[in-house]
């Protein structure tokens, strides 16, 4: 069984060395890129099954971007937003069709979601066979 792609989309880095870390030696194969013009690349190439967009609440409008351009080049793509500290203007995020949005959610409760998301993309192939 091939290994579940997830891209990590965040402008520090650290949620993507984290979540590497933490899926080290397992069924995931996590991917770090940095916002921008390297996003399309990545989506292109590699078409993950999971992606994970950090700080949403500090670059809302390129994390609606980010969402937009994931839903055209991976179509069937679970989305989980996560922000340090929840905002009205997150809500925007979450009407896009998300799988989950996190406000200020540790590294361990991501896991868990991560987790949850590709059950649900394993349920989502299973559909389509």
């Amino acid at each position: 069984m091939d290994a579940t792609r997830i891209v990590v989309i965040s402008p520090s880095g650290e949620l993507g060395t984290a979540l590497s870390g933490e899926f080290s030696g397992s069924s995931f194969d996590v991917m770090e890129v940095r916002p921008g013009p390297a996003l399309v690349k990545v989506l292109r190439r590699d078409r993950p099954r999971i992606a994970v967009i950090d700080r949403i609440d500090e670059r809302l409008e390129a994390a609606q971007l980010e969402i937009a351009l994931l839903k055209e080049f991976c179509p069937g793509v679970i989305i989980i937003a996560r922000s340090d500290h929840s905002s009205e203007a997150d809500a925007s995020i979450v009407e896009q069709g998300i799988f989950y949005y996190a406000a200020a959610a540790p590294v361990d409760e991501l896991i868990r979601v991560i987790h949850a998301a590709a059950r649900a993309a394993g349920r989502q192939r299973e559909q389509r066979v």
